[in-house]
């Protein structure tokens, strides 16, 4: 007899990896964890949210920071040499003139020259000498923790007002200042031309600056970073060597996140569940926080698609910016000069485009390409070892699920590596390579058209322009809990639900709800729609014959709610001719997916990682199959672990919600209520007509 669960406290767990490791199978991994799993209860807070509705999946946690774990300690004697060597690099020289370099070569440069030395000596060979200037300006100067520990700062008090102003300077490409300066609360520049004039001015004593056109007596102060140490530093909490003991946290912004959850479903009784992944994505901000004697930091992330939010793609450039000239372009994009880059692209072309960054129409293998920053992707339906990877609690082992159902354990950095490296972006495209002419997919082969000039604006984000994409096409793009990519059609028939890994995932029972709300509106509801589709290249003037227009209606939905017109414009619709049915097919599709959206729900059930977003789940209580939007999971230590399925398109299971835009043109349009048609029955054929054609 199985079990009522109502209430539980699961194991969850956190892991952040440092997002510059592109393999962490690799030594040296940076990574850290947060768990729930033992003792030490690190995670506070827990809130996942996966969606299809057109915005990434996020989380935000909360964590302890018990006995500062999640600190590295500051290490200026290692730091300051590494901030020193990498600023070297930008430095510049400016020279007055390269002629004589270019007439008068000199030796190759020799091992113990520098490139300085080498670029004088090739300037001072030629008949006319020419002056190197070095450039001023702000650059790193430290080489070690001593030179930034004796540095002194130079700050001007006006003996008159008590004011005090920090002096600025410039350094040489030698080292050397070249002049200090500071202004005062009036923007008046104090300017030191000559800055061995302050060298021998003690702490303390007085000298006399230029400002504007007076002259004023100012206290010169020296105060070295040493004291600025030794004065401040907290030695109980940071220690008294050169080391900070709480110094920056662990988890930064842009680390790689991953989330694991216990199960809701048992596979075996007889042993405790293993844990699911419930999110994969990015580090957005890490907020450290103190309260009642309790540090926390708190943790906001977004799925892996962050990274097509933050990559901005012109896309129909009017100035050179092709690969010589552009820095931010990569070879793999082709961006050339006076082009567009998605013209005479398909929807699932540019989804692969826009996720891979790689032209696929002249590339049939499913070579692994890279998404910048987070790994390794490839287009297929395959699922990777990553997508199977599961924790166990109870001895702290990472499993993999084979094909048949069994675990095998794998090691950390194997585990880390399928987690990480190993995804898949999953357009599906039915009409690609299709040699049987599945009349069925007729729309969704007319939606790879030349009329993608509807998205070519400059600057976009490549989240905007599949967000676009999808919505166009009526199919769904996110990112799962796993860190898949997919761009499908939405997922409404039952068949989802008995063909599922675990159908129990799929079914409410009632024994899990916590609390339901379900609603009945008539918001969506069309009676009729009108849609029109861009007309082919110089066919503009049959646009007024109809051949670009269409519309349909729900005699039924007239009858009781009313005439509601709905109208509709979509470009990638590419009718040949009046005769061509894939415009009414598609305007049938419409109107039949609009009124599927009469039923609209909220269900909060114990808590349950295992479910996916974009798919259905059946509620026997109600009898009804409702489409999944949105899953949030919500776990609160001490309290409970819920999730929250935002719900849609409710109907019965033998009601029919089209999935592709290819209802029949032979059939006819019907709200997904029969009762709403028992009353017509009773109509005569008089009557029947006159709804037909009214008066």
């Amino acid at each position: 007899m199985a079990v009522k669960t109502t209430h539980y406290y699961p194991n969850a767990m956190l892991i952040f990896v440092s997002s510059y490791q592109k393999d962490p199978t690799k030594t040296g991994l940076d990574f850290i964890t947060a768990s729930n799993i033992g003792d030490v209860k690190e995670i506070s807070s827990l809130k996942v949210s996966l969606t299809v509705k057109g915005s990434p999946g996020t989380l935000n946690a909360t964590i302890i920071n018990s006995g500062g774990k999640f600190y590295r300690e500051d290490d200026p004697e290692k730091e300051i040499p590494i901030l020193y060597n990498y600023s070297q690099g930008k430095k510049r020289i400016s020279v007055s003139a390269k002629a004589n370099v270019i007439s008068n070569p000199v030796a190759e440069k020799t091992s113990s020259q520098t490139a300085k030395e080498y670029r004088l000596q090739s300037i001072n060979t030629g008949t006319t000498k020419t002056r190197v200037e070095d450039e001023p300006g702000n650059f790193y100067e430290f080489k070690n923790y001593e030179s930034w520990r004796d540095f002194e700062h130079l700050i001007l008090e006006d003996k008159e007002t008590k004011q005090r102003y920090p002096l600025y300077y410039n350094r040489n490409l030698n080292g050397d200042i070249s002049d200090y300066w500071t202004f005062n609360n009036e923007g008046k520049i104090i300017a030191i031309d000559n800055p061995s004039t302050l060298d021998s001015v003690l702490d303390g004593s007085s000298v006399t600056l230029s400002v504007g056109k007076e002259t004023k007596v100012f206290l010169l102060h020296r105060i070295t970073n040493k004291f600025f140490t030794d004065t401040y530093k907290d030695k109980d909490i940071q220690g008294i060597n050169t080391k900070y003991k709480k110094g920056r946290c662990r988890i930064e912004a842009m680390d790689k996140v991953i989330c694991f959850m216990s199960k809701r479903f048992n596979d075996n009784s007889d042993k405790p569940s293993d844990m699911e992944r419930v999110f994969t994505g990015v580090v957005n901000s890490v907020q450290d926080g103190y309260q009642g004697n309790e540090e926390t930091i708190t943790i906001q992330a977004e799925d892996v698609t962050k990274y097509m939010r933050i990559s901005y793609i012109n896309v129909n450039p009017a100035l050179l910016l092709d690969r010589a000239t552009d820095i931010n372009q990569t070879p793999d994009q082709k961006i050339t000069v006076w082009t567009s880059i998605l013209k005479g692209l398909g929807a699932p072309d540019i989804i692969r485009l826009l996720t891979l960054g790689h032209n696929y129409l002249s590339k049939k293998s499913t070579k692994t390409q890279s998404i910048d920053g987070i790994g390794y992707y490839d287009i297929g339906g395959v699922s990777k070892i990553g997508t199977r990877i599961r924790f166990n609690p109870e001895d702290n082992s990472f499993l993999e699920v084979e094909g048949n159902g069994n675990r095998r354990k794998v090691s950390f950095k194997q585990a880390l590596g399928a987690l990480f490296t190993t995804n898949t972006v999953h357009v599906v495209d039915p009409y690609r390579n299709n040699k049987t002419n599945l009349k069925g997919f007729r729309n969704y082969e007319l939606s790879i058209s030349t009329s993608w000039s509807y998205y070519q604006g400059e600057w976009k984000t490549r989240r905007e322009l599949a967000d676009r994409v999808a919505e166009d096409t009526h199919f769904v793009f996110y990112a799962d809990k796993n860190g898949e990519i997919w761009f499908h059609p939405p997922r409404f028939s039952n068949a989802w639900i008995v063909g599922a890994e675990d159908p129990r995932v799929y079914v409410i029972d009632t024994d899990s709800i916590i609390n339901y709300g379900f609603v009945e509106t008539d918001q969506n509801i069309y009676s009729s729609v009108y849609v029109t589709t861009e007309p082919d290249f110089a066919m503009e003037s049959l646009a007024s014959l109809g051949w670009y227009t269409t519309s349909v209606r729900d005699d039924g939905v007239l009858m009781k709610y009313g005439q509601r017109f709905f109208t509709a414009a979509n470009p990638i619709i590419n009718t040949k001719d009046k005769r061509d049915k894939s415009l009414v097919a598609y305007a049938k599709s419409l109107l039949q997916r609009l009124l599927a959206g009469k039923y609209q729900g909220q269900v909060t059930l114990t808590g349950r990682p295992e479910i996916n977003q974009g798919r259905p789940v059946y509620i026997p209580i109600l009898n009804r199959v409702y489409y999944v939007e949105s899953v949030d999971h919500d776990l609160t230590f001490g309290n409970q672990f819920i999730t929250t399925l935002s719900l849609s398109y409710g109907r019965k299971p033998w009601e029919y919600v089209p999935e592709f835009m290819s209802f029949s043109a032979q059939d006819e349009v019907y709200m997904t209520d029969a009762t709403l048609y028992q009353q017509m029955e009773v109509l005569t054929s008089g009557q029947k007509q006159d709804i037909k054609n009214p008066q």
